[in-house]
């Protein structure tokens, strides 16, 4: 009989369903769906009743009966596809013109039908069903369009309407009962949904637990692989009502997953004056490692919060774990469970994220300590820097130039002393960057050997193939800033030496070469502070040095 032609082909194509991705419709779309028709039978009385449309039941005859439903019919399909819209938009606005045309064509086609049926002798009942179809039909569409819009709308428009009574003024039907019943159900519900997300949100704003996903407990004894560390949270009532949560490190592994900056920190320590830039550089790390850490377990990285201790940058954000909970710590990195105090026996140790590669945490140290480097350079330059002139309309204050010791004054003043420093710090840099960074280059292979195997044993993990970019970046940062080191200070070893001719005796230049190499040779993570510290006075390479 009356089949799809009247579900309106072009409809679909006016609102562009045609251009989904194949496989992206659950069923057949010029067929009305169980939910359409649900949403018909609940909305259709409530919209003909607010059109001020008569009840087609109520007609004498059934050719006006049909003639109703055509009516109703027209309203209920542009309400329908009205629904998809957002709040304040109709089928007039210049931005639902395709849902307008579509709307038009599927009421020209039930109007057309339902023509023809009132011509043609159908019953009252037979022009309800189709005009019902036609109905459920908008609904599905409309549903498949933008279901949230739907749902929204519809459960505005229920919450804002009353069924319509009967014209006769006799008691409601079941079905009438029935659907006011419904629609209070329906508006009562949205009404908790939306107490509930308020909660909710209030709940996230205040506490931190609220944000995380989910938690579970930590195995018994729980260990992450090698290269790698478990993220843990310290479950305690404080914890638990905290507004942020404090991060906290396992020491060794901080020592060793942020080793960049660790290393730059200890440096600093030798020469103050490096101790601002130092400082940037530490808040730089802190600054890109909280949103690398919160993102392995969906935690919001506003929300988490990392400070020195009394250790200051050379310790980091570290605690013992058995002194974490004392320390406020709530979320603790380490690479196996954290012991709790003997005397601990309310702390729950959750698991949120395990087997996180270290480079992820020394991938922003390295980025920090690569930034920090330049800005070093001119803190240990052996020179006398010229005294800026102060220009009184000028909107800016001069920047403060950084004053060397007294000895270092001293060896800067003699030029003998000067070049035999600048050979001695050139030569203990060259060999402490060469093997540092061969250090620094085995440890990424060792880790790279670690996420190939992990990879094998789990192909399509994404996380793993991700883990072996980020090592493969890391290796390719710290080789390309080692030659690149090693490059300048070759260069620089040739024109230094050169330029000490006229000061020094080629004894004493091999003497303050060897000198710095020497240095070289000690363990430091840091050359360029360390090796200035060492040897711009000239005492280690054996220069004299005048009164």
């Amino acid at each position: 009989m009356l089949q799809a032609k009247h579900l309106s082909w072009a409809l679909m194509l006016a609102i562009g369903w045609l251009a989904q991705p194949s496989g992206a419709h659950a069923q057949n779309p010029a067929q009305p769906t169980a939910d359409g028709y649900a949403l018909y039978d609940r909305l259709a009385r409530a919209v003909v009743t607010k059109a001020g449309l008569p009840a087609p039941e109520a007609a004498e005859g059934d050719q006006l009966g049909c003639q109703r439903y055509s009516q109703a019919a027209e309203t209920i399909i542009r309400f329908a596809l009205s629904t998809t819209l957002a709040p304040g938009l109709t089928l007039d606005s210049p931005r639902a013109e395709a849902r307008r045309q579509a709307a038009d064509q599927s009421v020209d086609d039930a109007q057309a039908t339902l023509g023809q049926l009132a011509n043609s002798g159908a019953t009252t009942e037979q022009c309800g069903a189709i005009a019902r179809s036609f109905g459920a039909a908008a609904f599905s569409v409309a549903l498949a369009i933008n279901r949230t819009n739907v749902q929204r709308n519809t459960q505005a428009f229920l919450a804002a309407s009353t069924v319509a009574k009967p014209a006769t003024g006799t008691e409601p039907s079941p079905e009438e009962m029935a659907a006011e019943e419904a629609a209070k159900a329906e508006s009562e519900r949205v009404a908790a949904e939306k107490a509930e997300a308020e909660r909710l949100a209030a709940d996230k704003l205040e506490h931190a637990f609220a944000n995380l996903p989910s938690v579970a407990r930590a195995p018994a004894n729980s260990q992450a692989q090698p290269l790698s560390f478990n993220i843990y949270l310290l479950d305690t009532p404080a914890m638990r009502a905290a507004k942020d949560f404090h991060m906290c490190f396992e020491p060794a592994l901080y020592q060793r997953a942020a080793k960049p900056i660790v290393d730059l920190a200890t440096a600093a320590l030798e020469v103050p004056a490096a101790a601002p830039v130092v400082d940037e550089a530490t808040n730089a790390f802190f600054d890109k490692l909280r949103v690398t850490v919160a993102a392995r377990f969906a935690f919001p990285a506003d929300r988490l919060v990392l400070e020195t201790g009394e250790g200051g940058a050379v310790r980091g954000p570290a605690a013992v774990s058995v002194k974490a909970v004392a320390a406020g710590c709530h979320v603790y990195l380490a690479t196996k469970m954290p012991l709790l105090a003997h005397d601990d026996g309310a702390t729950i140790v959750d698991l949120l994220a395990e087997n996180v590669i270290e480079d992820v945490v020394m991938r922003p140290a390295l980025a920090a300590r690569l930034a920090a480097l330049p800005k070093l350079e001119t803190v240990v330059a052996l020179e006398i820097a010229p005294v800026a002139e102060v220009d009184p309309a000028a909107p800016q204050a001069p920047q403060a130039v950084l004053a060397p010791s007294a000895e270092i004054a001293n060896c800067i003043q003699s030029p003998r002393c000067q070049a035999g420093a600048k050979i001695a710090i050139n030569a203990c840099m060259l060999t402490a960057e060469r093997r540092l960074g061969k250090a620094a280059i085995e440890r990424e292979l060792a880790a790279r050997q670690q996420a190939t195997a992990e990879l094998k044993k789990r192909p399509h993990d994404e996380r793993a193939a991700d883990d072996i970019d980020l090592i493969a970046g890391n290796l390719e940062m710290v080789n390309g800033q080692l030659q690149q080191s090693l490059d300048q200070l070759r260069q620089d070893a040739t024109r230094l030496r050169q330029d000490a001719r006229a000061q020094l005796s080629n004894q004493e230049l091999d003497a303050v070469t060897t000198a710095g190499r020497n240095e070289g040779e000690q363990s430091m993570g840091t050359p360029l502070l360390q090796c200035y510290s060492r040897l711009a006075d000239g005492r280690a390479a054996g220069l004299t040095i005048p009164d």
